[in-house]
């Protein structure tokens, strides 16, 4: 935000209404934090489920018990990282998109979430 190019920060312009009124699309994909945890685990697996809850209850903390019920790695077949990659991609990427959704009510507002995994990439 540099007062010229962009003169006002992007969610002040979206929380008080000085957007373009144009359709907007806005959403996110499943598992969007992937990328992220596969670094996190390759150099630093969590060992035990209290290292696991160590590492996400100070960021994903008022909801403590829902939390640890809705993604705990017992929910995930014991595995780690698909409840880190779960749990953040759905609390950072889908609710931010939702929110952000929320805000564009004044014009039409499309809201997506692709969940499909393909088998492979290559």
């Amino acid at each position: 935000v540099d007062g010229v190019e962009i003169p006002v920060h992007p969610l002040q312009a979206f929380l008080t209404g000085q957007v373009n009124q144009v359709p907007t699309l806005t959403g996110a994909n499943r598992d969007e934090l992937l990328l992220r945890a596969l670094y996190q685990e390759y150099f630093y697996p969590p060992t035990s489920t209290e290292d696991y809850l160590t590492r996400i209850l100070p960021i994903a903390g008022y909801n403590n018990r829902d939390i640890q019920t809705l993604y705990a790695p017992s929910q995930f077949n014991g595995n780690y990282s698909q409840a880190f990659v779960a749990l953040f991609s759905e609390g950072i990427f889908v609710c931010s998109a939702r929110r952000m959704a929320g805000y564009m009510t004044e014009q039409p507002t499309y809201l997506y979430t692709f969940t499909h995994a393909p088998e492979s990439f290559f």
